[in-house]
């Protein structure tokens, strides 16, 4: 994945003991990945309406862009559970 900054992968587990993998980035303008993965999104539902993608199982892996700051209401909100999530160096 190209990008000025490398996204960080990390792994939640839920209250349901499945794991949600997210990519993570902070320091740019998150609009520009947002709009590729919907053109992805786009792409996946056309390969799902084809025959032969779709029974190559064709997909591409996209992800949700929700851009969040230190300020946002993000899921981790104690001091020990962020720590370092938004550091400077992120």
């Amino acid at each position: 994945m190209t990008s000025m900054r490398r996204p960080k992968r990390i792994t939640v587990r839920g209250n349901d003991e499945k794991e949600y993998r997210y990519l993570v980035k902070c320091g740019e303008d998150l609009r520009q990945d947002q709009r590729i993965e919907q053109l992805l999104d786009l792409m996946n539902s056309i390969y799902s309406r084809h025959a032969a993608c779709r029974q190559k199982h064709l997909r591409i892996r996209t992800y949700q862009v929700v851009p969040m700051t230190p300020r946002s209401d993000a899921p981790f909100t104690s001091s020990e559970h962020s720590h370092g999530l938004f550091s400077a160096d992120c």
